[in-house]
Parts: C-alpha cells; sequence; structure tokens
C-alpha cells in the first residue's frame, strides 16, 4: 500500500506547456508545478490517493489517473497535452532544445 504521509511522489509527467504533473498521496489531487517549481494549480481527484497518471492521445487534453484508495482510474480534463514518448528514431536536437536543455 501507499504510503499516505502527503508526500508528492517523483513521477515528473512534462506538459508541452512546460509544466510538470504529479499525483500528490494523502493530499486527493494532481499538482501542477510551472518552470519555477511553484504550484500552479491543483486537479482535484476523486481518490485520496491517485498513484500514476498518463496523458490521452494529443489533441484530447486530458489525463488517466490510477487511483489505489478505490482501485479505480479516473479521466480529467487539462488545459494542454503531454509530451510525445520516445518512439526509438535518433533525431537531431534543435539549437533551442540544446540550449533550454544545457541551461537546466
Amino acid at each position: 500500500m501507499p504510503q499516505q504521509d502527503g508526500k508528492a511522489r517523483m513521477e515528473w509527467h512534462s506538459t508541452r506547456k512546460g509544466c510538470s504533473m504529479l499525483p500528490f498521496l494523502g493530499k486527493g489531487d494532481i499538482t501542477v508545478l510551472g518552470l519555477d517549481g511553484q504550484v500552479v494549480r491543483r486537479h482535484p481527484t476523486n481518490d485520496m490517493l491517485p498513484t500514476n497518471l498518463a496523458f490521452a492521445l494529443p489533441g484530447k487534453h486530458r489525463i488517466h489517473i490510477t487511483e489505489y484508495e478505490h482501485g479505480q482510474m479516473e479521466s480529467l480534463a487539462v488545459d494542454c497535452d503531454g509530451l510525445p514518448l520516445w518512439d526509438g528514431r535518433k533525431r537531431e536536437m534543435t539549437r533551442e532544445a540544446h540550449e533550454s536543455t544545457a541551461r537546466g
């Protein structure tokens, strides 16, 4: 069983807007962090123990959440899509992406 200590799990899910979303055990929400690490918003869930999330297909603007307390899944509307998954193909990194990565 997941700990119910209210500590965020370190499972970051990045959005196309540069924010990060993570399930927050014991708080019953998906926390959205901005680029500066500050809380931008919280998406309440139906369960106090959300354990993971996955973005829906591009253009759907939804996340799917697994929840431990009631053994269920939930789907929430969000304002953006997640980053695309790596498809195994090697690509050239754009200068902008390289500079952004180098800045940390």
